[in-house]
C-alpha cells in the first residue's frame, strides 16, 4: 500500500505510428488496486463535487475529453473548514497523465469538454470504499473562476 500522503501527477506516454496509438504509463504501479469504474459525462463545465475518503487511494487517467479534478485536503470531516486552499489539476486526452489522490482528500470532477471519460481506480473494494464515503454540497467550496 501506498505511505504516500499527498496527491501526485504520474507523467505517461502516447506512441503513434501507422498502426494507431498506444498509451502507458511505465512509472505507475497500480499493485494495491482492486476495482476500476469510468465516470462519463456529455455536458461541458458540469461538477461532480464533492465526494471524499479518509483512507481510499484513487488513480485517475482521462480517457477522452478534458477535466479539472480540484482537491482539498480535509482538515476536519465532520465540518471541513470552508477556506481550505483549492489545487486544481487539467487532464487532457492529448496528455497521458495519471492523477494519485490519496485516503484525506475530497475531490470535484470539473467536466471542461464536451464528451469526457475519466477512468478511477480505487485500493478499496465497493463495500470499503462506501463505508469510507463523504459526501458534501457541490456549493461548500467555491472553486475560483481561474481554477
Amino acid at each position: 500500500m501506498l505511505q504516500n500522503k499527498t496527491w501526485k501527477v504520474f507523467e505517461g506516454g502516447i506512441h503513434s505510428d501507422q498502426r494507431g496509438e498506444l498509451r502507458y504509463n511505465n512509472n505507475l504501479d497500480l499493485s494495491e488496486i482492486k476495482r476500476y469504474y469510468i465516470i462519463g459525462s456529455k455536458r461541458k463545465n458540469s461538477l461532480r463535487a464533492w465526494q471524499g475518503h479518509k483512507i481510499e487511494n484513487k488513480y485517475f487517467t482521462l480517457l477522452k475529453g478534458s477535466c479539472k479534478i480540484h482537491l482539498i485536503k480535509i482538515d476536519d470531516w465532520n465540518n471541513p473548514s470552508k477556506d481550505i486552499q483549492i489545487t486544481s489539476i487539467d487532464l487532457e486526452e492529448s496528455k497521458n497523465k495519471t492523477l494519485f489522490v490519496p485516503g484525506g482528500y475530497a475531490t470535484g470532477i470539473l467536466n471542461t469538454s464536451e464528451q469526457m471519460e475519466l477512468m478511477v481506480f480505487s485500493n478499496q473494494s465497493l463495500t470499503a470504499s462506501l463505508d469510507d464515503d463523504f459526501r458534501f454540497d457541490e456549493n461548500y467550496w467555491s472553486i475560483p473562476s481561474n481554477n
